[in-house]
């Protein structure tokens, strides 16, 4: 403690707490995903979508990749097998409408694996491929946690 003419300034140093082996532990493992690292693929033209996503994903100990594009992520499905799929419903050059329409008959895997995202949820022929498609979605804007939690889900039921 210092003294000053105006008064007294205080200093204190708080160090953190101390956690037994066991809490450590504990503590590491509710910061990583439930069970294994998965495989995913991002797709979405927003690049602070696809930014924020993929940083917390990779945080939490996955394998992340990242399309711009349906065409870009056809490329990506093509080389890689992926656990569970991010996928945009309105991109410009291919939809993920139309991106899923494609996996359903190319490659049903990964037509599986698919969780749509939409910022257009409201509108009547986003509604009706949703239901239709029987995959699950997230209406933008949404959690990190959320997807996070949606696509492990995805990942553990392929």
């Amino acid at each position: 403690m210092e003294g000053t003419r105006a008064g007294a300034r205080v200093t204190l140093a708080i160090p953190p707490p101390r956690c037994a082996d066991g809490a450590q532990k504990q503590a590491a493992a509710a910061s990583m995903p439930h069970g294994p690292p998965a495989a995913f693929l991002l797709v979405d033209d927003e690049p602070s979508i696809r930014s924020a996503l993929a940083i917390h994903l990779r945080r939490a100990g996955h394998h992340v990749d990242a399309a711009e594009s349906g065409r870009e992520a056809l490329e990506k499905l093509a080389r890689k097998r992926y656990d569970a799929i991010f996928l945009d419903l309105r991109m410009p050059d291919l939809s993920g409408m139309e991106l899923y329409a494609r996996l359903r008959t190319d490659d049903p895997a990964h037509a599986s694996r698919v969780v749509f995202a939409t910022g257009d949820v409201e509108a009547e022929g986003a509604r009706t491929f949703l239901r239709a498609s029987g995959r699950p979605f997230l209406a933008k804007p949404f959690q990190l946690q959320a997807v996070s939690e949606l696509l492990q889900q995805v990942a553990r039921d392929a």
